[in-house]
């Protein structure tokens, strides 16, 4: 798929075929993440991929607990289970690391797409200090490594419309606001 066709088609799913993604397009993925720009070239991230079952389970009942502490809407969260689940880590003392990650969860998702897959970042379970130290204690992760987000890459089981985006002359300016 072309690039500009893969930041088009990008969305975020919800529903997933119950199929691993093989461990070459996992790699595949991780590449195109750690192609990303990074500041000072530090490439402050790290990937740890979760395809254990009973790991996921664990991982969406730490997804549920910060939905359920958020107060955000009722949604069944199984999909949580049925993709491979990327926990998108950086090295705390790197420069500006949070941006670096970002760019590389980006290159991982629009990889995703291009592949043909689904794909969802999930912010909310690294939201509460708590639910970050169970997620360290399930991947075994060092003190000196942060979680920035969590990605679900899958096989889709729906296609869903692009949501709106706020027009051009709403969002660009030319040498002033």
């Amino acid at each position: 798929m072309e690039l500009f066709e893969s930041i088009k088609k990008r969305r975020s799913i919800r529903k997933f075929l119950d199929k691993d993604v093989d461990d070459n397009t996992i790699k595949k993925l991780i590449e195109a993440a750690a192609m990303a720009p990074s500041g000072m070239n530090e490439q402050p991230w790290h990937f740890a991929v979760i395809k254990d079952r009973e790991k996921k389970k664990r991982f969406r009942e730490i997804y549920e607990f910060c939905r359920e502490k958020r107060g955000a809407y009722k949604q069944d969260c199984s999909f949580v289970e049925k993709g491979n689940i990327f926990v998108i880590c950086y090295e705390k003392e790197k420069c500006q690391p949070t941006i670096s990650v970002s760019l590389a969860c980006e290159n991982l998702m629009l990889a995703a797409t291009g592949l043909g897959f689904g794909s969802l970042i999930m912010t909310t379970p690294v939201s509460y200090p708590e639910a970050i130290e169970k997620i360290k204690g399930l991947l075994e992760i060092p003190e000196n490594i942060d979680i920035m987000a969590a990605i679900i890459v899958g096989y889709p089981d729906e296609n869903p419309e692009m949501k709106p985006r706020k027009p051009m002359n709403e969002i660009l300016h030319f040498e002033r606001w």
